[in-house]
């Protein structure tokens, strides 16, 4: 049930940003800006080929509804207005650096 049916060349045509695992359970697999990567359990990041098959990703197309640039900030004043920028406690959030 862990080997992979679909390989990443065939999932990055759904998306260019998700979260999945490879075959037998390899590690993590994160997609972000169309860039594949394997997170295994020594902690490592990897770069997987596309050839590689996953039994499990979910992927979507990335659109921003927003951006903020914020400079010269701490990690408390960074945490305390993107909190504020918040709609809703119930929605996804990614901060990046």
């Amino acid at each position: 049930m862990y080997d992979g049916s679909v390989t990443l060349e065939q999932i990055s045509k759904k998306g260019d940003f998700g979260i999945g695992t490879v075959n037998g359970l390899d590690g993590e697999l994160i997609l972000v800006d169309g860039t594949f990567y394997q997170v295994r359990a020594d902690g490592k990041i990897y770069m997987p080929k596309k050839n590689i098959k996953t039994p499990f990703a979910t992927v979507t197309f990335f659109e921003n509804e927003s951006n903020y640039l914020l400079n010269n900030i701490n990690y408390s004043s960074f945490k305390l207005k993107t909190d504020s920028l918040m709609e809703t406690g119930n929605h996804i959030c990614c901060h990046f650096f």
